[in-house]
């Protein structure tokens, strides 16, 4: 993931501890999050779950879908569409502006950074 993606797991923490106290993901992200969903999926890809990560630089909108959905607005080879059951769109939260997106088999390959192994005690 790009540099800035070591605060994603607080930022995850404070959406989760937002969506308790009934704060919402400003309409800008959903209506952003919905054009890119539809550019890269079409309108017929219908998500199982829909996570908005609210962070201090970048907002980021989480699609989940119940099976592999082919992303048609890809850059692809030319034997086939790349796929994927999880989705992250990662926008600028000053300008508006689309910043990345990513496509992931598994959850934990999208919205977590790298994780390293622990160094040995020696």
């Amino acid at each position: 993931m790009k540099r800035g993606a070591t605060g994603l797991g607080f930022a995850l923490a404070v959406v989760a501890v937002a969506a308790c106290g009934g704060v919402s993901a400003p309409k800008w992200l959903v209506d952003n999050g919905k054009s890119a969903k539809v550019f890269y999926f079409g309108s017929h890809a219908k998500p199982t779950r829909v996570t908005y990560v609210l962070g201090k630089r970048a907002d980021r909108v989480v699609y989940e879908f119940d099976s592999r959905v082919p992303c048609g607005g890809c850059s692809h080879p030319s034997d086939g569409n790349p796929s994927g059951r999880f989705a992250v769109v990662v926008f600028d939260r000053a300008t508006h502006r689309l910043l990345e997106f990513k496509l992931c088999q598994e959850p934990e390959a999208c919205v977590t950074p790298p994780v390293r192994p622990p160094k040995a005690d020696m």
